[in-house]
């Protein structure tokens, strides 16, 4: 259990909120790289003649060659991106523990990572090469719809077809938000838990975008090993299962390890057995076990 000495405590002297807020950076990052693919997609689009159905054949098929493409390119694209995501979270590391010891700076440099590095690129090389098979998959569902229903004039299939490519647009915003977020909360459990700071403080991005049932976990005390379900203790119909922030598609919320006990106002909202308590400084120390020094 790390301690911390009074010299080391008077350094608490800003709120460290801020340090693992959403990168939205990373996310226009990602954004550009999926950007350029959605751009080939369209490219292949527009070759689709209504008036010859042997093109829709030709642009699914380029479209499936484009994802065989794509593994070497993206892995390089990505593989950067996940390294400068890495370096990120350890200098917000570095910048949070400060307050602790240097035993834990070392410690917090030397998690071993790299699987879970792994992981993250070979996801995301497989949600990239997927982006032109899906549109491919769109390409022949629009067209064998269209010749058993006749839906559709030449002029109207052309727009059903191009259509798609803003669907797939769309769908990279998807990815790059919910991927930088899921890859970001992974690396802060992953160290957490590596020093042995199992509760972290859910923080939401304070704009109108977020979801209701986000903003009701707003400074709630969590367990690493015990996520909540938002929705659930929201009442809501949907049911998305339980996660901890950022591990869901579109979220923008991140995990704040808890340092110290005192660094949160007493009494505060703990989530426990399924539900949000308010509870006490000195229950929350009974609950943690000794977890979260003083």
């Amino acid at each position: 259990m790390y301690t911390m000495s009074p010299s080391q405590i008077k350094l608490i002297t800003e709120d460290v909120r801020p340090v693992f807020s959403y990168n939205s950076i990373m996310e226009k990052e990602y954004n550009q790289i999926l950007n350029s693919v959605v751009k080939t997609i369209r490219g292949n689009l527009k070759q689709f003649n209504p008036n010859d159905p042997r093109t829709a054949v030709q642009v699914m098929k380029a479209l499936q060659n484009y994802s065989n493409k794509l593994f070497g390119w993206s892995k390089k694209r990505v593989g950067g991106l996940i390294y400068n995501l890495n370096s990120d979270s350890i200098r917000k590391w570095l910048k949070h523990s400060a307050i602790i010891s240097q035993r834990m700076r070392q410690e917090i440099k030397t998690v071993p990572v790299k699987p879970l590095l792994e992981q993250f690129l070979m996801d995301n090389v497989g949600l990239i090469q997927s982006m032109p098979l899906k549109a491919a998959q769109k390409v022949q569902k629009v067209v064998v719809e269209n010749l058993q229903t006749g839906q559709y004039r030449a002029e109207g299939l052309v727009d059903q077809i191009m259509n798609i490519g803003k669907v797939t647009e769309n769908r990279a915003k998807l990815i790059a938000r919910t991927e930088i977020s899921r890859m970001s909360t992974e690396l802060i459990k992953v160290r957490s838990e590596a020093v042995d700071m199992n509760w972290y403080i859910w923080k939401t991005s304070h704009d109108a975008r977020v979801r209701g049932s986000h903003r009701l976990m707003e400074k709630v005390l969590v367990n690493w090993s015990e996520p909540p379900s938002p929705e659930r203790l929201d009442h809501q119909d949907r049911d998305y299962g339980n996660y901890n922030p950022g591990q869901i598609f579109n979220c923008r919320c991140y995990a704040q390890p808890l340092v110290r006990i005192d660094d949160i106002d007493w009494p505060a909202k703990v989530y426990h057995n399924g539900s949000i308590v308010r509870m006490r400084k000195a229950d929350f120390a009974r609950l943690s076990q000794g977890q979260v020094p003083l």
